[in-house]
């Protein structure tokens, strides 16, 4: 949505509100409940017959409780206060189904422009069925600490959840059913977005499940324990600090489009992508383009990226690639670690970098049954150390430059170059976790030797320093191991020009 729309819902809403006359009951302070049923059929004694009407009479600190039926209005709420369903949406409804018909149980805003804009920090939405908006729900960027939780974004709206926030308190975004957006289910498209938790919702048939796009400041997001079904793509970030795309299922059986299960755009410092799996028409895939802004921020390359441990699996296409969407585009990623994924039974390569993305490390990964295993495909500066790629139709292997990377203790059979980039017979791989530290093989110092390196946990990006930000980079050693090592960066949103030394 953008701002001329925010603004048109929001001069709309206090229009109607200016035309009400609204009797606010004397009160001896204390929070209290104000109840609103459009048809009082289910709350025989509410005292309002519209949200608006009650959003209006309460104070900070107070609940709206809102019983089934149908509302036909935009609501603002521009007070702290918890704007509550009487029977939770997302838990009532199957959002996977084909269609959802919401029971007379739920509370429905069929709103105009936006259905519900939240200008107050701290307050509450849960709940709610949302249709026929141009945004289901609208957090603003002057704000922080937002709730939304349990709603479900009908069939048709273009924008479900609208995630803006200024940082200084947390926003929630947690256990919604977004579906059949025409554009994006949970977005961040207009306005900054910093530290917010966005888990363990469903978006469904969505262009973009969850997307954090164009060139406004975002860090410290956490999207973490998300299901997306059939979304063309599952999750998209670009230009962010921080952040983190953790154990989220994405399925893309049946999605439009190219499809990606997890798109990462320019301009991430200090990212992680972990723990996730992925499948039908659902790769990991690195690209300055995957967003389509293409503004400043998504053309700076992503720094200090950690890659590890996602399963990607049964994809007619590769399962983690940093590639080119569009003809001249320029590297994507650099000083990034791909570390102990699973990429199996994908129609085209496991693990492939393309060229221009340059000087990172691959530890431990394993990729079987696919038509490459690993395939770096003009890349340079690149460790390729103690991985595992068996029963790849094409090629175990493989290297456009083999002289300029650097392949120690692979277990691999196939390889365009016999001798340089499979070291040892195929078979299991030593096991350690990058999140613990802890190996079952032997110590690193055994690398050399076909031991998978430990890497202890990762520290977070140092953002004090803004707009020049330290970021930990692990830095392999094929001897002893490596270790996470800073480096200095510029912040994707700093200034143009801004220098933070060589």
């Amino acid at each position: 949505m953008s701002k001329r729309s925010a603004a048109r819902a929001a001069a709309f809403a206090c229009a109607v509100l200016a035309g009400m006359v609204v009797p606010v009951p004397a009160f001896a302070g204390g929070p209290r409940t104000l109840v609103v049923d459009d048809d009082r059929a289910q709350c025989p004694r509410a005292s309002y017959s519209s949200i608006g009407s009650a959003v209006a009479a309460a104070r900070d600190g107070d609940t709206v409780r809102v019983c089934g039926g149908r509302y036909p209005e935009d609501v603002v709420v521009d007070k702290r206060v918890d704007l509550v369903a009487e029977a939770p949406a997302a838990p009532a409804v199957d959002c996977t189904a084909e269609t959802v018909d919401p029971s007379a149980a739920l509370a429905v805003i069929e709103a105009e422009v936006t259905g519900v804009l939240v200008t107050a920090s701290d307050a509450r939405v849960d709940g709610f069925v949302v249709t026929s908006a141009e945004n289901g729900i609208f957090t603003v960027q002057e704000g922080s600490g937002y709730r939304v939780t349990r709603n479900v974004i009908m069939d048709g709206t273009p924008f479900g959840i609208e995630t803006e926030s200024n940082g200084d308190r947390t926003t929630l975004v947690e256990g919604n059913c977004v579906r059949g957006t025409t554009f994006g289910g949970i977005v961040s498209q207009d306005g900054r977005l910093r530290n917010a938790v966005i888990r363990a919702n469903f978006t469904v048939r969505n262009v973009y499940g969850i997307g954090a796009g164009s060139d406004q400041p975002r860090s410290d997001i956490a999207i973490a324990g998300n299901t997306s079904r059939a979304d063309e793509v599952g999750i998209a970030l670009s230009g962010s600090v921080g952040s983190s795309i953790t154990g989220n299922n994405i399925d893309a059986t049946g999605a439009a489009g190219f499809g990606a299960g997890i798109g990462v755009g320019g301009g991430n410092v200090g990212l992680e992508v972990s723990r996730n799996t992925l499948t039908g028409r659902a790769p990991i895939y690195f690209s300055r383009a995957v967003l389509g802004d293409l503004g400043p921020v998504d053309q700076r390359i992503n720094v200090g990226v950690l890659v590890a441990r996602n399963l990607v699996h049964d994809n007619p296409s590769a399962g983690i690639t940093t590639a080119s969407l569009l003809p001249g585009e320029l590297g994507n990623i650099t000083r990034s670690l791909y570390y102990r994924n699973t990429t199996i039974d994908n129609l085209a390569t496991g693990l492939f970098v393309g060229p221009g993305n340059d000087g990172n490390v691959l530890i431990g990964n394993t990729s079987n049954n696919n038509a490459r295993g690993i395939f770096l495909n003009g890349a340079v500066g690149t460790v390729v150390l103690a991985n595992t790629m068996t029963g790849n139709t094409d090629a175990d292997a493989r290297d456009a430059l083999p002289g300029e990377n650097t392949w120690i203790a692979n277990r691999c059979v196939k390889e365009d170059n016999p001798g340089t980039l499979c070291a040892l017979p195929a078979g299991p791989s030593p096991t350690s976790d990058v999140s613990s530290g802890t190996s079952s093989s032997a110590s690193a110092g055994t690398a050399g030797r076909g031991s998978t390196a430990v890497v202890p946990r990762r520290p977070a990006v140092d953002q004090r320093g803004w707009p020049c930000l330290r970021v930990p980079v692990w830095d392999v050693d094929p001897i002893d191991g490596g270790a996470w090592v800073w480096i200095t960066v510029v912040a994707p949103d700093a200034p143009a020009g801004t220098f933070c030394g060589s």
